[in-house]
């Protein structure tokens, strides 16, 4: 201990006398070039890159998701809406078909499970 307490007391020693005679060079403000480097300058251009890049990419599949939806429900408008298919009236035998044929179905299905 006594041996690292030496050291370190005339290291600061040898400071304290380049600082007070001047001899110490003054601090210069700069960028150390280390790997570091490679995170702050060309790492924040390219995460500025892939931002937009993704970004692009999420407004261009927003657009065909809105467009698939509003298709969607034009088509069932169209068909379920006021004016649609399956709003006019409907002759009772031909509900009474597609009654017969939804209950052979289920009879099939009952039948072959």
């Amino acid at each position: 201990i006594i041996e690292q307490l030496q050291l370190l007391l005339f290291a600061i020693l040898a400071f304290a006398v380049l600082i007070k005679m001047k001899w110490y060079p003054a601090e210069i403000p700069s960028d150390n070039l280390d790997s570091d480097w490679l995170w702050r300058i060309p790492g924040r251009h390219f995460a500025a890159w892939l931002n937009a890049a993704i970004g692009a990419l999420w407004v261009g599949v927003w657009k065909i998701f809105t467009q698939r939806i509003e298709n969607i429900t034009h088509r069932i408008h169209a068909l379920h809406g006021p004016e649609g298919r399956m709003a006019r009236s409907w002759p009772v035998g031909f509900m009474a078909l597609w009654t017969a044929v939804t209950l052979l179905a289920v009879l099939l299905l009952s039948f072959f499970s």
